[in-house]
């Protein structure tokens, strides 16, 4: 998946890096991103709420998570969050 990722941002001209990490303790600076972007996968986790609080650290202020996936119930009780519509959730951080 990720060389079809680098493939489609070198055919767009995007500047970005795609990396494989896991999802404990992410290698980055706090206050690093503007926006972090989850597709159907924190669901699938043990722990969700452990990567949940290291998108926040993550993030800079008034960053946003667009966090989309399969199973918004459970997401959006687990996140404490409400829908704005049936296929993305979205919060900020305190």
């Amino acid at each position: 998946m990720l060389k079809y990722a680098d493939e489609n941002a070198a055919r767009y001209c995007a500047d970005i890096k795609c990396i494989l990490l896991t999802e404990e303790n992410l290698p980055f600076e706090d206050e690093s991103f503007d926006m972090v972007i989850s597709r159907d996968m924190a669901w699938t986790l043990l722990e969700p709420e452990r990567i949940m609080a290291e998108w926040r650290r993550v993030l800079k202020k008034g960053g946003r998570v667009l966090y989309f996936d399969a199973n918004l119930q459970s997401a959006a009780v687990l996140m404490g969050i409400t829908f704005i519509s049936f296929s993305l959730l979205h919060f900020s951080p305190p």
